[in-house]
């Protein structure tokens, strides 16, 4: 199972990062927030692993995500309404924040800091891009029917 940007229940990643980046009134996020990316919700996931373990397909290779790519600025924006955020995005340039995130990362790595920079070029490939994954394999052989992306409960995530 190959899933791109796992959220829901438990979340440990995607949600609290951006929830974490919130500066007063500003998402501060890189790109256009045009840029389509597929995410992948837990209920998604555990749909294609349960028909990948109990059907007849032996072996493979599958994209998993929802049933469609998004504009990360919808998702953002949903993000935030649903958790109850007075926030919104405000966009730098990939071609502007590359740099910034080199020199954070190598500050991060001088200092022996035990957090992360919040600014990472592994960040920015991941939002700042877009990342579609094709899921045909996994509808053609598994029968994996995705449901949309939709962050409706996401405040008691």
């Amino acid at each position: 199972m190959r899933p791109h940007a796992v959220y829901g229940p438990g979340d440990t990643t995607l949600l609290p990062r951006v929830l974490s980046a919130v500066r007063g009134p500003v998402l501060p996020a890189v790109g256009t927030g045009r840029q389509r990316v597929s995410l992948t919700s837990v209920g998604n996931l555990v749909q294609a692993c349960v028909l990948a373990a109990t059907g007849s397909v032996a072996s493979g290779v599958f994209n998993v995500a929802d049933a469609a790519p998004v504009a990360i600025d919808d998702a953002f924006r949903a993000i935030l309404r649903e958790r109850g955020v007075q926030a919104r995005p405000v966009y730098v340039p990939a071609r502007a924040a590359r740099p910034l995130a080199a020199v954070a990362e190598g500050a991060f790595l001088l200092a022996r800091r035990p957090e992360p920079p919040r600014l990472t070029r592994y960040a920015i490939s991941h939002l700042a891009l877009e990342r579609t994954l094709d899921t045909t394999a996994a509808r053609e052989a598994l029968g994996y029917d995705p449901a949309p992306t939709s962050f409706a409960g996401a405040a008691g995530w």
